[in-house]
């Protein structure tokens, strides 16, 4: 069982503040969909960007393919690890088209790189995200749904082995987010992404890491990970958690806590997620609970 990404005492400390990480530890093994989990102000952002080089940990290391990611050049970092973050950075009125060609400069060394092996991975990224047709259109007038598709085959043009994606789901409708999910799953990438939406996540992702302050407090399938005593700790909810037959489905129905709540009386606010049966595998054969 290959280990594409493998992280080891991963801790990062703002200059003069805070510990937002704190010897972090997991795997990601080559062909899954790993989902990263947790409130808001759990580390979340900062972990996916240490991994893609956004900003340098202040203790561990991360390993990608084997290779010691801090030993890497950008460019040579880029051509293992592609990132898609939440803003776009995009405010000039650029093609989709000459988004996407605007990975290739790992490779090609410039801007909008026109290499054959550019343009045909330009291309064929294009084609994986299903925007064609819309190559020609300016950026700025896309839909959110077709923003994120542009980003992300931006990113596959760079010809990652791992991709990592920020929040690919704010702001999206629900379309949009169930067709996103799916899109990823079918890229044949290892992929590392961050959501807010743990029903999401247990529906899409083969494991989930949940942090909670900078910690890893659980990794695991998301039957294994989403327990009553997990959602009450991490996430402060009262929830119910149920499981149909095995390789079907998971639900959990949250409230508050609060004695209103336990009773269903007024004032109670009750949000249900389900999460259905789980799509096809990933490209990841077999996935084990990793840690490092």
């Amino acid at each position: 069982m290959a280990v594409d990404v493998s992280i080891r005492g991963l801790s990062y400390a703002v200059p003069g503040g805070p510990v937002l990480l704190d010897r972090i530890g997991l795997a990601a093994v080559r062909g899954e969909m790993l989902a990263i989990v947790g409130p808001n102000g759990a580390g979340k952002t900062t972990l996916l960007r240490c991994i893609y080089g956004a900003i340098r940990p202040s203790a561990g290391e991360i390993l990608v393919g084997g290779t010691d990611a801090a030993r890497l050049s950008a460019r040579a970092r880029a051509r293992l690890v592609a990132a898609v973050p939440q803003e776009t950075g995009i405010d000039v009125p650029l093609t989709v088209r000459e988004v996407v060609e605007a990975g290739r400069t790992a490779h090609a060394g410039r801007w909008l790189g026109r290499d054959p092996a550019g343009a045909n991975a330009v291309k064929r990224a294009l084609a994986q995200v299903g925007l064609d047709d819309l190559s020609n259109r300016h950026f700025p007038t896309l839909s959110g749904g077709e923003r994120r598709r542009t980003l992300i085959a931006r990113a596959l043009a760079q010809e990652p082995q791992v991709l990592v994606l920020d929040e690919p789901t704010n702001h999206l409708d629900l379309r949009h987010q169930l067709e996103l999910m799916t899109l990823l799953r079918t890229l044949g990438l290892t992929v590392i992404v961050t959501l807010h939406d743990v029903e999401l996540a247990a529906r899409y992702c083969d494991r989930l890491v949940v942090l909670s302050d900078g910690r890893v407090d659980a990794i695991g399938r998301p039957r294994e990970v989403l327990t009553a005593p997990l959602m009450a700790r991490v996430f402060r909810v009262a929830a119910h958690v149920s499981h149909d037959a095995p390789g079907e489905s998971l639900r959990i129905h949250a409230d508050l806590p609060g004695p209103a709540n336990d009773q269903g009386g007024a004032g109670a606010t009750r949000t249900t997620v389900v999460a259905s049966a789980p799509l096809p595998p990933s490209n990841a054969s077999h996935v084990a609970n990793l840690t490092e």
